[in-house]
């Protein structure tokens, strides 16, 4: 089928991005419904040829992604969230006043093809609740007169501005104020690698490169008494501790960055604001277990956070803190961002396993544990962004 020379250019950049074909499924996907719409028959042949798959392997994933669409939408997808967070804050009175105003009712189309509406859980947006997405962007602390005007905007060929949480970031902090999520909170263009350098940036990296061993980065990370924010609070080091030296397979890092619980909305400003930090942690990460590839496994809904951090790993690349023998140091290791596509379950971390390898988000019975068997069976560290 007849494709833009761009969607072309990400399809054959996604098919050889992967140690499987097959991981590269649902980006695909999501990238050619950004191109159309939706993911017609001829586009499921399409991605089938190019994979490898069976039609079939490509209908039964797409079907189980509520992102992923079978007949087009709206020009403008009116998403509004009626999760907890925003239901408490008038999402209800929102999605009403979209129901009026538009004239249609949940997961339906305008007669002229310009506006859809939906009921969606939580986007990540709690801060700012209620809120709602026009396609990917995000538009916060509606109230149903602000809806009308961003509506109104749209009908006439506008572009309402979306509000991501850097702009909110920039406002003059309090002297007496404390960043709490990053030192770079607020600052200008903090997202950008000469920035992040001025701040002491890669300099943590250096050392464990260059003067630290693998064992000695995880007893460091020991002694921090670090933890894992998914509710278990569990060790990090000894996480990390528990991958087996003497397995020959590969060896993976995963960033779970498909944050979908109600409530919680603290990797999108990290990401936003400060990705060469989590790039930096990846990497020593990655030294640390002597793992060669990382992958950061961001929720569909964030995609313009997606072009933040995809732009932050194309500067560490050209920097030299990301490829082949990172800093002189013979350390080689490369760093992928996978898109989800709006499977709450996925932030499991075996369900997220599945999905990134390019099937239905499943979780795996346990054990093994992904740091004896995880990513396509090899061991596998999993962190959240923070």
């Amino acid at each position: 089928m007849q494709i833009s020379p761009q969607l072309a250019t990400r399809f054959e950049r996604l098919q050889n991005a992967y140690p499987v074909k097959r991981s590269a499924l649902i980006p695909m996907m999501m990238y050619a419904q950004d191109e159309f719409g939706f993911v017609s028959d001829e586009m499921i042949a399409e991605i089938a040829d190019r994979l490898e798959l069976r039609t079939v392997e490509v209908e039964e994933t797409l079907a189980y992604y509520s992102m992923l669409r079978r007949k087009p939408m709206g020009k403008h997808h009116v998403q509004v969230c009626t999760n907890v967070a925003c239901m408490l804050r008038g999402g209800y009175d929102i999605l009403e006043q979209a129901k009026k105003r538009l004239e249609i009712g949940h997961k339906e189309t305008t007669k002229d093809g310009v506006f859809s509406l939906e009921e969606v859980e939580c986007i990540g947006a709690c801060t700012g609740a209620p809120a709602m997405q026009v396609n990917y962007d995000f538009y916060e602390d509606l109230t149903p007169s602000k809806f009308d005007r961003i509506i109104e905007d749209l009908d006439a060929g506008k572009r309402p501005a979306p509000v991501g949480v850097i702009t909110g970031a920039l406002h003059d902090r309090d002297p007496q104020e404390t960043p709490l999520i990053s030192k770079l909170w607020g600052i200008k263009d903090s997202r950008k690698i000469d920035v992040y350098l001025q701040h002491g940036g890669y300099q943590a990296l250096e050392k464990a490169l260059k003067e630290m061993s693998p064992a000695s980065i995880i007893d460091e990370v020991k002694k921090s008494n670090l933890r894992g924010r998914g509710g278990a609070g569990f060790p990090t080091g000894m996480k990390w501790s528990f991958v087996p030296k003497d397995n020959p397979k590969p060896k993976y890092v995963i960033c779970n960055a498909d944050e979908s619980e109600p409530g919680t909305c603290k990797d999108r400003p990290l990401m936003e604001m400060d990705p060469h930090q989590l790039i930096e942690g990846m990497v020593i990460a990655g030294r640390a277990i002597n793992a060669n590839r990382g992958f950061i496994y961001i929720r569909g809904e964030y995609r313009y956070v997606l072009d933040v951090v995809e732009e932050a790993i194309e500067e560490a690349y050209q920097r030299g803190y990301l490829g082949k023998d990172i800093l002189g140091s013979g350390f080689d290791y490369d760093l992928l961002i996978h898109t989800g596509a709006g499977a709450y379950e996925c932030g499991e971390e075996s369900a997220l396993m599945e999905s990134l390898e390019g099937k239905r988000g499943y979780p795996r019975i346990k054990p093994p544990f992904p740091a004896v068997v995880g990513l396509y069976g090899c061991p596998t560290i999993i962190n959240n962004v923070e």
